[in-house]
């Protein structure tokens, strides 16, 4: 199994090696192959592989199926939804094995194409956990869990930007190591911090709790699919 997973994180430095370097346009075709050759080598050892994967390697998993979920248009929904699920997971998991400032960047752009609904995924198989969570979700006197659901992106992307940023109620301080991440903007970072501020005034420790609910809910959520494939 070790050999199989240091061919699995191989391959995936190698895409993303392509993508940060080469300069291959996102529908050439040797920058498809190269994705092609990670993402079988996953789907031959099984998804539930990944959960077998530590620390910086998460990271790196993580980003190579972040970069293909939202860059490159494989036109099948279970391709495009199935690498956006495992991006998820190795990023999650990343996070929680204090790897934050690399993978929150990309979890939060994740999230972002998601929401723009202008990236290549539409995200089926995340949607439907996401719907489960937003349903359990604790439920206060004075909102409805059905406002937390209807901004559902926006709570979890204040959440995981909290993990690389100060965010205060009048402002917020973005770590340093956040933009070593070129695919991470400034502009999207302070748009959900200004709207999640102005749309809970005075809740910003609220919020916070129920984004860190949300990541860990999805994060079991998914990884009990991961291991009961």
């Amino acid at each position: 199994m070790n050999a199989e997973l240091n061919e699995v994180i191989a391959l995936a430095e190698s895409f993303n090696d392509d993508f940060l370097y080469s300069k291959i346009a996102n529908n050439d075709s040797r920058f498809i192959k190269s994705s092609f050759e990670f993402y079988k080598e996953v789907q031959n050892l099984g998804r539930d592989s990944l959960t077998n994967i530590y620390k910086a390697n998460l990271a790196i998993v993580g980003a190579a199926f972040y970069r293909m979920a939202c860059f490159i248009n494989y036109k099948d929904e279970d391709i495009n939804s199935i690498c956006a699920e495992n991006a998820f997971y190795c990023l999650a998991k990343a996070i929680k094995e204090e790897y934050q400032y690399v993978s929150a960047p990309h979890l939060f752009c994740l999230l972002q194409y998601d929401k723009s609904n202008w990236g290549n995924w539409d995200g089926r198989l995340l949607k439907e956990k996401k719907d489960r969570i937003s349903i359990m979700m604790p439920i206060r006197k004075d909102i409805h869990s059905d406002i937390y659901a209807l901004h559902f992106i926006e709570i979890f992307q204040f959440y995981i930007i909290s993990l690389v940023c100060k965010i205060e109620d009048d402002g917020y301080a973005i770590a340093p190591a956040v933009f070593c991440d070129n695919e991470l903007k400034h502009e999207d970072i302070e748009r959900v911090i200004v709207f999640i501020l102005r749309q809970y005034p005075n809740m910003k420790d609220k919020i916070l709790e129920i984004g860190k609910y949300m990541f860990d809910e999805l994060y079991i959520e998914i990884q009990s699919t991961l291991k009961n494939l």
